[in-house]
């Protein structure tokens, strides 16, 4: 079965422009009948300001079962505060816990430290401190973007 849709907020490597978009984790083209087009639409986004195409990652079941990992050569990592941004829009007031957002970034593979480890919610909550223009700690261990509009760096 294939992943549900989901919507997604997304930053354009190019322009910085961030917008809100749909995304299947997963398609599974052995018991879904999606065509080429559904394929690409489903894994290649196209930023509505500069009309950037973005490649997203995603898990294809092919129709002769083999598992492939469609992963876009433009695919963007982001720094931490820009993942974490990235999932704070998304997400009611625009905030949430430091392991939700851990687990999101992981979970998503928005970053990675040097070594290839993921986030934790101890660096999670140093980050929003030391971005407190961005940031703020509602809680030891809430965080809420303070602005959502796009941040220039």
């Amino acid at each position: 079965m294939s992943s549900p849709v989901q919507d997604i907020s997304m930053i354009c490597p190019s322009c910085h422009h961030t917008f809100t978009t749909w995304h299947r984790a997963s398609l599974n083209l052995e018991l879904d009948n999606f065509d080429e087009d559904y394929v690409r639409s489903a894994t290649v986004k196209v930023c509505p300001q500069c009309k950037a195409e973005i490649h997203v990652n995603s898990l294809i079941v092919g129709r002769d079962g083999i598992w492939r990992v469609a992963i876009g050569e433009n695919s963007k990592k982001y720094t931490l505060h820009e993942a974490m941004r990235i999932v704070l829009l998304e997400q009611p007031e625009h905030s949430a816990t430091t392991q939700f957002l851990s687990d999101e970034i992981a979970e998503r593979h928005l970053y990675r430290q040097k070594g290839g480890g993921i986030a934790h919610n101890g660096q999670i909550r140093i980050r929003a401190i030391k971005y407190a223009r961005l940031f703020e700690m509602m809680d030891r261990d809430i965080v809420r973007l303070i602005e959502p509009k796009p941040v220039s760096e």
